[in-house]
């Protein structure tokens, strides 16, 4: 989805220009967020540096002293993941600070994105700094497809770091431990949180384009009895160089469902 674990692509394609409280921003877009490269300033300070291709990351082991409850909503999650046509439509936020130069960082993405058996859709406002902009995103296999306030759609090649973020967390032999239920969006619904987050974090940070050195981040998944994924978060924080300086940012990122099915997804151009 290139909004899920975009954190992979938040040093490699991310230009960061401050000057007193002035932040500029700029590259291609990844998405599953932690993503500050989507901002739309290349006008001003011309395009970023090109990212580096990423290895698709291994899914990560338990640690040995990890002991996940296998739950009836884990093994149904997982075999809802695992059917080749997952798809789902969700609502997204994504809130990341940092400080840079002694300057706070501010951004933050509200709007909605589609997921299918690797193909996604992401549109959504964002505000960096007080600046505002629109982005429209869909990913159909290898291809990405760009459209900025509203201009023509632009096709390049998708960034190895979504695909990978992708296969990392729809991954069908990932553990879980199940927390019981609670209360969530006004539903009862199992949590389900990652057994093992140091490892899970290693792998986001070998999913990274380039340049992330550490991570830390929990993945937690609300579900229905019947395994239905009903939202996804993403919190933490991540250390990697921004023009130079590596700096630490942190962010959470949350997806509401708001449908499982009838999900199409088709280029643009």
């Amino acid at each position: 989805m290139s909004k899920l674990g975009s954190l992979t692509a938040f040093a490699a394609e991310a230009a960061l220009w401050v000057t007193g409280a002035a932040l500029i921003a700029s590259a291609a877009g990844a998405h599953w967020s932690f993503d500050t490269s989507s901002v739309n300033i290349d006008k001003i300070i011309g395009p970023g540096p090109t990212p580096t291709v990423a290895a698709s990351p291994t899914v990560p082991p338990l640690a040995p002293d990890a002991t996940p409850t296998i739950s009836p909503a884990i093994t149904k999650f997982l075999a809802i993941v695992a059917q080749p046509d997952f798809q789902f439509k969700a609502k997204f936020s994504n809130d990341v600070t940092f400080t840079l130069n002694g300057t706070a960082m501010v951004e933050n993405q509200n709007g909605t994105m589609s997921y299918k058996a690797g193909d996604s859709t992401d549109s959504h406002r964002e505000t960096w700094n007080g600046k505002v902009d629109t982005y429209d995103y869909v990913y159909v296999g290898t291809a990405q497809y760009e459209s900025k306030d509203g201009a023509a759609w632009v096709k390049s090649v998708r960034p190895a770091s979504d695909i990978a973020s992708d296969k990392l967390m729809f991954a069908p032999v990932v553990a879980f431990v199940d927390k019981g239920v609670e209360t969530k969006n006004g539903r009862q619904l199992h949590r389900l949180e990652v057994a093992d987050p140091a490892a899970f974090s290693k792998a986001m940070v070998q999913a990274s384009t380039s340049g992330t050195t550490d991570a830390q981040v929990t993945y937690t998944v609300w579900v229905a009895e019947d395994g239905t994924p009903a939202d996804f978060l993403l919190a933490g924080w991540v250390q990697a160089p921004v023009n130079g300086v590596s700096t630490k940012a942190t962010m959470t990122e949350e997806f509401r469902v708001i449908a499982t099915s009838g999900v199409t997804i088709t280029a643009p151009i």
